[in-house]
């Protein structure tokens, strides 16, 4: 058939068409169905392409089996492939001191979480979280609670450990329903003494301890009933790192820390007091895969002994740090036991690199440096 042909054709039809009311109807009807379901196509697209924090797609669904022949899953806690059956271990919270005389300490390294936070006289402290099942021979020096660090161990409703504490950490970890209190006095048999250091900076315990205590208050069998991040499958490095080096000045030079990125292996060296900061058991700096830098409201709580109050529930500026990038945003808590969530500036909620994370937690009227 000619093309002329063809032209007639379709000119007669649309002639017809003129006249014919119900027929131009349902072309515009079909047009309109096209068109909205071509927008609903292209917003699911783009939904799918996320902010850069890891897409719908990337995010990791940690209670898919990966591949029931493999046996393996994802740890909650930190995004981690591991055994199946090891997924959601119940977790252990431990206080640690950072006095500057008693680096390196043992054990942080091996943490799946890791809070930093001021105790008193500008010295921070740590809460170090584990949820695994491996060994670990030595643990601390453990020292004591403060009423902020428990207000974070209560968002994972396991063990607290520590050695004595404040007045007002004493009041607020007795008897509180989801965390279980394990306190050196009082539970002395969970811990030791290393007559090597002078207390009371020699206080230490073990996965293997912390494992006796489980088994004799029966825990043994609890697995974890928190909330877990969300954690992506993708670390896209490709794109130039913007943060390099991060510098949080908590309070003298002695108890600044400074994280170096390390593309290669795509971690952050953690260095603390202008030194790298090692881990007592293997001697090595600490790498950490994501930093967070949480700024919280923080006042004077008693002026003799220099303690403090966090207001750690509610919401407030944050910094995340992975794969060389830098997200700026906020944190949310909106109930004591709730978890802590990090979000971008399009309050959507960051997606995390599998691995450790640390959270160093600043007062809000300060400021941090990265390039």
């Amino acid at each position: 058939m000619s093309n002329q042909s063809w032209q007639l054709r379709l000119r007669n039809v649309l002639w017809s068409l003129k006249d014919n009311k119900k027929a131009r109807l349902g072309i515009m009807i079909g047009a309109g169905v096209l068109g909205v379901a071509l927008i609903i196509v292209i917003l699911l697209l783009l939904n799918r392409r996320g902010s850069g924090n890891g897409s719908d797609s990337e995010i990791i669904n940690l209670n898919a089996e990966i591949n029931e022949e493999e046996n393996i899953g994802y740890r909650f806690i930190d995004g981690v492939k591991v055994e199946q059956g090891k997924e959601n271990i119940y977790p252990l919270a431990v206080m640690i001191e950072n006095y500057a005389e008693v680096r390196p300490q043992s054990g942080l390294q091996k943490a799946n979480l890791v809070y930093e936070a001021l105790a008193e006289g500008g010295i921070t402290r740590f809460m170090a979280i584990y949820a695994s099942d491996e060994n670990i021979p030595e643990i601390g020096p453990v020292r004591s609670a403060r009423p902020y660090f428990i207000d974070w161990a209560q968002e994972y409703k396991g063990v607290y450990a520590h050695v004595g504490g404040s007045p007002e950490a004493l009041s607020l970890v007795a008897g509180l329903p989801d965390l279980v209190n394990l306190d050196q006095m009082g539970q002395a048999q969970y811990f030791w003494r290393d007559a090597n250091i002078a207390a009371p900076h020699n206080l230490f315990t073990s996965s293997e301890f912390l494992t006796l205590f489980l088994r004799d208050y029966a825990l043994q069998e609890k697995f974890g009933t928190y909330s877990p991040w969300q954690f992506s499958s993708t670390n896209d490095t490709s794109q130039s790192p913007v943060a390099q080096k991060i510098i949080i000045p908590f309070s003298s030079a002695s108890y600044a820390v400074e994280y170096n990125y390390d593309r290669q292996n795509n971690n952050y060296l953690r260095s603390n007091g202008g030194a790298p900061h090692l881990d007592k058991l293997t001697n090595q700096q600490i790498t950490v895969a994501n930093v967070i830098v949480q700024f919280v409201p923080t006042s004077l709580l008693d002026y003799e002994t220099g303690r403090l109050q966090m207001a750690v529930q509610g919401e407030g500026r944050a910094v995340v740090f992975h794969n060389g990038q830098a997200t700026e945003g906020k944190w949310r808590k909106t109930a004591t036991t709730d978890r802590t969530l990090f979000f971008n500036t399009e309050n959507t909620e960051i997606s995390f690199t599998p691995g450790n994370t640390w959270i160093e937690v600043l007062p809000d009227d300060r400021n941090i440096e990265y390039n």
